[in-house]
């Protein structure tokens, strides 16, 4: 088993996973993690729908993902992993749960959110979390398998061409930095 992409999108199943990631990683295997939709039949099933027939398609709470994962080791399989937050995804590298990259494809805008590219808006919780995550695995900004990946922090220090230039008062993540001691690689 080979997870070949874990996926940040909070419209989990829609049409760039089915177009454009499935076919271009050859997926076998999604493996949707989201404690509300692993308890809504009616998601899930609509989800279904979509997927197509030869894919497996499976609905897992975040404190399930290690143990569906394992079940899948030793098999022929290419595995897509959806999170709908990225807190889930932090929860779930708490727990063990192998991940050695991230895509962060869609993250949508509300009140209180910086907007980092045109389907990447961020709160501070937000990126908080994500300051946690890039300590255990590379995490990149990307919408479409053939888009230019921004790496995460680099893309809001260097800027990416969008409006994610945050006032020199809010410049919080430095003292995130120094706080996690991270160092950039």
């Amino acid at each position: 088993m080979a997870v070949v992409l874990t996926r940040v999108d909070n419209r989990l199943v829609h049409g760039q996973v089915l177009e454009a990631w499935m076919p271009k990683l050859d997926v076998t295997t999604v493996v949707v993690v989201d404690d509300g939709v692993a308890g809504d039949f009616l998601r899930q099933t609509i989800m279904e729908i979509a997927v197509p027939s030869q894919i497996n398609c499976s609905f897992v709470r975040v404190d399930e993902v290690k143990e569906t994962l394992d079940k899948l080791d030793g098999r022929a399989q290419r595995v897509m992993m959806l999170f709908s937050g990225i807190k889930d995804v932090r929860n779930a590298l708490r727990m063990g749960v192998p991940i050695e990259r991230i895509n962060i494809g869609n993250v949508h805008f509300q009140k209180g959110k910086q907007r980092i590219t045109p389907c990447v808006s961020l709160d501070e919780d937000e990126l908080a979390w994500l300051m946690e995550i890039v300590r255990r695995a590379r995490v990149e900004i990307r919408a479409l398998p053939d888009d230019t990946a921004l790496i995460f922090p680099d893309c809001l220090e260097k800027g990416n061409g969008w409006q994610c230039e945050i006032p020199q008062k809010h410049k919080w993540w430095e003292r995130l930095r120094e706080w996690l001691n991270f160092k950039p690689t």
